[in-house]
């Protein structure tokens, strides 16, 4: 078994709109970077687990759907039907756009990304929302010390 990473970032923009009463309740953006983790079951015949291009086509999606735009929790209809309007670049998400969920869902992504491959499976997905705060997700049927 081999795992490999990619690193991925973005810039973008979100507020925690779902009743969160902190500062994060206003829009604000961040600098997140991210790593992706990928396991290879055995090498193809140029010695690869997979070649880092391929994965590279997977985080330069992550980048292009994210980059710039926002992220807003589905309940946030004002600010959904604003962004609609004026064509600005969001994604809506069914909780509130925190690291954790960002995760989750760069991870479910990729998991749908990478099923047309033998052998590889989606480890992990890291992300740093800030230079001191970042969340791992590993899906619902991976813990860390799987």
């Amino acid at each position: 078994m081999h795992r490999l990473s990619k690193k991925f970032r973005f810039e973008t923009a979100h507020r925690l709109g779902k009743g969160y009463a902190g500062k994060c309740k206003n829009i604000h953006g961040h600098s997140w970077n991210g790593q992706i983790y990928i396991d290879c079951e055995q090498l193809d015949e140029y010695d690869f687990g997979m070649d880092f291009g391929v994965i590279a086509e997977f985080t330069k999606a992550v980048e292009a759907a994210l980059d710039h735009g926002i992220m807003l929790h589905d309940a946030d209809t004002e600010l959904i039907e604003l962004c609609k309007k004026n064509d600005w670049l969001n994604v809506v998400l069914p909780a509130n756009p925190t690291c954790e969920i960002i995760a989750a869902w760069i991870f479910n992504q990729a998991e749908l990304h990478f099923q047309k491959y033998p052998g590889i499976g989606v480890y992990c997905v890291s992300i740093e929302e800030t230079c001191t705060s970042r969340c791992e997700y590993y899906g619902p049927n991976k813990t860390a010390l799987s």
